[in-house]
């Protein structure tokens, strides 16, 4: 199980109005080429599945578990990495 947190010098509501969008990677991680979320979901449902495809060439698939506006929370799983990645 993996965490990440970090401190962002902005209300509170700003950040999460940018960072609540499944497809958030694509517009705020500079070595991300590209992100698509996969069929007509919208980006904020609990289901969806983003490919992030990095500069690098490397692709992962994401699926959004859960999106808590309360407590400014989202989790996802892995569900697909090329070149294979390890999980735990």
């Amino acid at each position: 199980r993996s965490h990440a947190s970090v401190h962002i010098p902005l209300p509170a509501d700003r950040v999460w109005e940018a960072v609540r969008k499944f497809d958030f990677p694509g517009h705020l991680i500079s070595s991300v080429r590209s992100v698509e979320i996969e069929g007509a979901a919208s980006p904020t449902a609990v289901g969806a599945i983003r490919k992030v495809t990095w500069k690098s060439g490397e692709t992962q698939s994401h699926r959004l578990l859960a999106l808590d506006d309360q407590f400014r929370t989202a989790r996802w799983e892995l569900v697909e990495a090329e070149p294979a990645a390890e999980v735990s």
